[in-house]
């Protein structure tokens, strides 16, 4: 979207209107915010024709096309304001309520406390210290010299009275886009979970403005220090992905103490790791069969649910384990049936029971799923 905003800012012309219109369409119907970056966009178009003092019949015609068309579509992509009657003003009002107040209460793993809900909520840095330690450091560095040099643009404009360019409007409504739903996380704690996926949106933007302040490290003797730099960085990045492929959302930057992060923050709260750690327990030497030559696990809560998912995504599991359901575990241990716990740390574990740590499957030095020989039944 913001491509096409750009070019029709620039150009004006009604191809890359039409284009613009169509991707601002899409993005207000994925993000409720889209309709704010298309607003600032819009309000950006405007304000360079009069800087410019390029307004005239066409321009304004053209400029009020796309926000029609834009707004037209995004409407009819969206059932929901009109399924069953017009309601676009209640849709809205729905919508944001649920952003800054999600009717879900889910626990929240941050520096070693449990967050949830209205009565404890996230504190106010969640979003801005989860983006700093989990985004390679190096993006980070490029991102303040982004907002470096686009401070020091703005004191030229407001103060030096230099002209205003169109790479300097853009990356001013870039920053915009980029601040006010970043602030609003701050400011009102609304319920995410899961790290800072909800606004992931926001990566794009960040890198708008990372490449704003590129354009002045290649023209300055920066390059010599930061161009290697950044050519380290992708391929440390490389390598993270390909080695641990879907199992980098344990990934954690120099920033904190990555020797063991269990217990702190958030690791694989979708478990994409459980049939890894599975399969690599079950290649032990010690374990101890059922009369079935199968493998008691026990999971108690998501762990039941992510071992059932396993074994319905992976058929050559089902020979090798029985899994055992909560309300059969206790007979099981009484009557002398050897039992294992699977269990992401992040979720339940069993706490009346007597066991024994046997093996943890760890990513970046971090315990990420534990499993417990279940000795016996403690005394109630």
């Amino acid at each position: 979207m913001i491509y096409f905003a750009c070019k029709f800012i620039d150009k004006k012309k009604f191809k890359d209107g039409l284009l613009f219109g169509l991707f601002a369409a899409f993005v207000c119907n994925i993000k409720i915010l889209g309709i704010f970056f298309f607003g600032i966009f819009g309000l950006s178009y405007i304000f360079y024709l009069l800087y410019k003092k390029e307004i005239n019949k066409r321009n304004f015609l053209l400029g009020l096309f796309v926000a029609v068309f834009g707004l037209a579509l995004y409407v009819i992509l969206t059932p929901a304001m009109w399924g069953s009657g017009i309601h676009i003003i209640d849709f809205y009002k729905y919508c944001l309520s649920n952003a800054t107040n999600f009717r879900g209460q889910i626990s929240v793993l941050f520096e070693g406390t449990y967050y949830g809900g209205n009565n404890n909520p996230i504190p106010w840095y969640y979003l801005p210290k989860l983006m700093v330690i989990t985004l390679p450091l190096m993006t980070t560095i490029l991102f303040i010299f982004g907002i470096f040099y686009f401070i020091k643009d703005t004191y030229k404009v407001l103060f030096k009275k230099e002209k205003i360019s169109l790479k300097y409007l853009i990356i001013l409504g870039t920053i915009m886009s980029f601040l006010v739903p970043f602030m609003i996380c701050v400011l009102k704690h609304p319920n995410v979970y899961n790290g800072w996926r909800h606004f992931y949106f926001l990566y794009g933007l960040l890198f708008i403005v990372i490449g704003y302040g590129l354009i002045y490290i290649l023209n300055n003797n920066f390059k010599k220090v930061i161009m290697p730099l950044i050519i380290i960085s992708l391929f440390i990045s490389l390598f993270y992905i390909f080695k641990y492929n879907v199992r980098n959302t344990a990934y954690y930057n120099i920033l904190v103490n990555r020797k063991n992060l269990s217990g702190y923050y958030e690791l694989d709260y979708y478990n994409t790791t459980g049939r890894d750690s599975l399969s690599k327990f079950l290649n032990r030497k010690d374990l101890i069969y059922n009369s079935n030559n199968r493998v008691n696990i026990y999971g108690n809560g998501f762990n039941k649910y992510a071992i059932e998912m396993i074994l319905f995504n992976d058929t050559s599991f089902k020979d090798k384990i029985d899994l055992i359901y909560p309300d059969d575990l206790k007979d099981k241990i009484l009557n002398g049936e050897t039992v294992y716990e699977m269990s992401n740390i992040l979720y339940s574990e069993l706490n009346n029971y007597d066991k024994k740590k046997i093996y943890s499957y760890k990513i970046f030095k971090s315990d990420i799923t534990r499993f417990y020989l279940i000795e016996g039944v403690k005394d109630e």
